[in-house]
């Protein structure tokens, strides 16, 4: 088993923040940056249909959230803004200067925000079964503080993994998506349950519904057909108030990354070839220009000489 010190960590703000870089793009070629910020009660495990098929043609960086997994567990509570700026410092550290970014459910919520406050670290957006203002009872915040004080996070975890899924999904799926969800609740049961009881305040009382006309970012909105975590309504939202926004709904629910991943897999590439080629055609044109203003301005030189 690796030590501490052999993890994938950098120091970022205050925590020690693991993180991992996957990239099978060809050598000679400088790769372009995909991260992928995982969601609530998850790690970066979650991406495990993801990475191998994106990381043929991106440089993809997945993160354990501030509070999750092999991530430090903060002593108090914290917010969807703090955890953007997480991912900002460390692509900084990482020096990388921009990237594209898929988010997932609350790491769609810190994907909203990053781009609303680095607006110049971001390529191109991913929204996956997320939202951008207070969810609809049974999961609005006075439901689910009540559930959280009322029950350990550990058996919300084990009765919620079920129902990220159809009743078609394989069986070993559903229990390894349980066992995760277990392992990442554990810290927080008994004097630590209020730290993730004030973060899920700040993500479930979120509302950037009015900012999202900001974001200038070229933007995919995914979202299960029958997603009753994130209902489809709710990426809606976003889409339609996101200026330059696509809207794909694909069979499943919240979890159709991992029970459909061909399916989720060919979404994503698919927008995300449109956008690298838009923005390699984009440089080409600046590098053409920037060569006809240098022949012009040489030509003048001469005139005047």
């Amino acid at each position: 088993m690796l030590g501490d010190l052999e993890l994938p960590i950098e120091k970022v703000n205050e925590i020690r923040m693991y993180y991992e870089i996957t990239d099978f793009t060809d050598p000679w070629e400088e790769p372009e940056t995909l991260v992928l910020i995982h969601g609530y009660i998850s790690n970066a495990k979650f991406w495990f249909p993801q990475v191998p098929a994106l990381c043929k043609e991106f440089r993809v960086v997945t993160v354990d959230n501030r509070g999750y997994g092999r991530t430090t567990i903060p002593q108090k509570g914290f917010t969807i803004k703090t955890m953007a700026n997480d991912i900002k410092v460390l692509l900084d550290k990482l020096k990388i200067d921009k990237a594209y970014v898929l988010g997932h459910c609350s790491g769609g919520c810190i994907t909203q925000q990053f781009a609303l406050d680095y607006p110049e670290k971001v390529k191109g957006l991913v929204l996956f079964a997320t939202f951008s203002q207070p969810l609809d009872p049974p999961l609005d915040w006075n439901s689910l503080r009540q559930m959280l004080t009322a029950a350990n996070l550990i058996d919300i975890a084990e009765q919620s993994a079920p129902m990220a899924f159809s009743s078609k999904v394989h069986n070993n799926l559903l229990e390894w998506v349980r066992t995760e969800m277990k392992n990442v609740a554990q810290p927080y049961v008994g004097e630590r349950s209020k730290v993730m009881l004030d973060f899920s305040e700040s993500l479930f009382t979120l509302n950037l519904t009015d900012q999202l006309k900001d974001i200038k970012a070229q933007t995919l909105v995914i979202v299960g057909e029958e997603d009753t975590t994130t209902p489809p309504k709710f990426s809606k939202i976003i889409h339609r108030n996101i200026p330059k926004s696509e809207f794909v709904s694909m069979p499943g629910l919240h979890y159709c990354s991992l029970e459909y991943p061909d399916e989720f897999n060919k979404i994503v590439l698919k927008f995300l070839r449109k956008l690298k080629s838009s923005n390699q055609n984009k440089n080409r044109e600046g590098h053409k220009e920037l060569i006809e203003f240098g022949r012009n301005t040489s030509l003048r030189q001469k005139k005047k000489a």
